[in-house]
């Protein structure tokens, strides 16, 4: 396991441009890490934590993916990324999953083939791999019963984790709650406990 030096993160430039930042572990003063003029999100590091994988334009479709070396301070996109966002590196290296602007399909893209294929329809976000890299965990709040979902790498067969039900996910990036996962595959949301609520009240006035 690479130690952690240094934390990669998505924060607010001056002018209000989103840009990606590195800042160390013990803290310091966050660095830009590309000159870009911004549109920059989703950062994720590479396993060896060489490289940082970004998705540059936002939810857009002039959104692509993208790959800086930090050892060459270069930029490379990946081939066939535009229209994708939400990018993440497998533990292994080997793949990224990222989302489709607009439909939001499940993307796998494989560094030796380099070629993109869909996992899933319509609908998913948030893509998180396992501790293993075995699956890719994601939710679907669009189905008619929300619940959150894994893809086996190997087979590409998607089986349901759990259903959300009245677990009042928090809206996240977009108005897409955000979920994740743990070590052991558990799935970890940010709950609603405020606003989502109703309750009834007797008030007895003098």
């Amino acid at each position: 396991m690479v130690p952690v030096t240094r934390f990669v993160f998505r924060g607010a430039a001056a002018d209000g441009r989103a840009k990606i930042y590195t800042i160390p572990a013990d803290g310091g003063t966050p660095e830009a890490v590309t000159a870009g003029k911004g549109g920059e999100d989703d950062p994720t590091w590479s396993p060896d934590g060489n490289g940082v994988m970004f998705s540059d334009g936002g939810n857009t479709p002039d959104s692509n993916v993208k790959v800086l070396s930090l050892n060459t301070h270069t930029v490379t996109e990946i081939p066939g990324s535009k229209g994708l966002f939400s990018p993440r590196w497998s533990p292994d290296g080997r793949y990224a999953a990222a989302l489709t602007v607009g439909n939001y399909k499940l993307m796998l893209f494989d560094f030796k083939t380099q070629k993109w294929e869909a996992l899933s329809g319509g609908g998913a976000s948030f893509p998180n791999w396992s501790k293993d890299g075995k699956y890719v965990y994601f939710d679907e709040l669009g189905t008619p019963a929300a619940a959150f979902f894994r893809v086996e790498i190997a087979t590409r067969r998607i089986e349901e984790v759990a259903r959300l039900g009245n677990a009042h996910p928090a809206d996240g990036i977009a108005g897409l709650p955000w979920v994740g996962v743990t070590p052991d595959g558990s799935p970890l949301i940010a709950r609603q406990a405020g606003s989502q609520e109703i309750y009834a009240l007797d008030v007895d006035f003098p």
